[in-house]
């Protein structure tokens, strides 16, 4: 595993070349995509990222699964994977951390859950409030949890991995369990709104 100086000064370069400009991520980060039939993927198309694209077989997937959950900094990498060369394998949203990609199906549109309304195209971009995903998203339904809801929420927010240094155990159980109750409530409006034909009526621009 590298070093933690040698990954914060590469996660530093990154972030100020990312600064300028996104496609600068190809200079630091390659794509694996693993999975099956991926002439049939959306994403094989994608020219951003040095890509490679694998099959995702018995002998590879419990690594893959592992690299999928592997954050820099707080993860370590997963270092071998059945397949493919050695190297540090990550998460892949330290490059697209919400999916700002080209979202083309067939026919009609895409239903894409998300839990608000800011879509960031990638890790690093989080501090940057200028840039967001807009313009992928022109066919997409995105289907999020209100403002008021999320402020009537224990800590007015959804639970997350800092809640794991700032609770107790039983606080930070008490307060994901209060969290999946409440959020019942947004699969029974949804619910009703889908059975009742009116979601037109709650569509807003993205």
């Amino acid at each position: 595993m590298p070093s933690r100086v040698a990954l914060g000064l590469g996660l530093a370069t990154t972030a100020i070349s990312n600064l300028l400009s996104r496609k600068t991520l190809g200079l630091h980060f390659q794509r694996y995509l693993f999975g099956r039939d991926l002439t049939q993927s959306p994403f094989a198309s994608l020219q951003d990222l040095p890509s490679h694209y694998v099959d995702l077989e018995a002998n590879n997937i419990k690594q893959v699964l592992l690299a999928t959950g592997s954050i820099p900094w707080i993860l370590a990498p997963v270092k071998q994977i059945s397949g493919v060369p050695k190297g540090y394998y990550y998460h892949g949203g330290i490059t697209y951390y919400h999916f700002d990609l080209p979202i083309e199906g067939k026919d009609g549109l895409t239903l894409y859950p998300h839990f608000n309304s800011n879509i960031l195209p990638g890790w690093f971009d989080k501090s940057l409030s200028w840039r967001r995903a807009k313009a992928n998203y022109h066919n997409a339904l995105i289907l999020v949890p209100s403002d008021e809801y999320t402020a009537a929420l224990p800590y007015e927010k959804l639970p997350d991995r800092r809640d794991f240094s700032c609770l107790s155990s039983d606080d930070r159980i008490r307060y994901w369990q209060q969290a999946a109750t409440m959020s019942q409530a947004l699969a029974d409006d949804f619910y009703t709104i889908w059975q009742g034909g009116e979601i037109a009526h709650y569509l807003e621009p993205f």
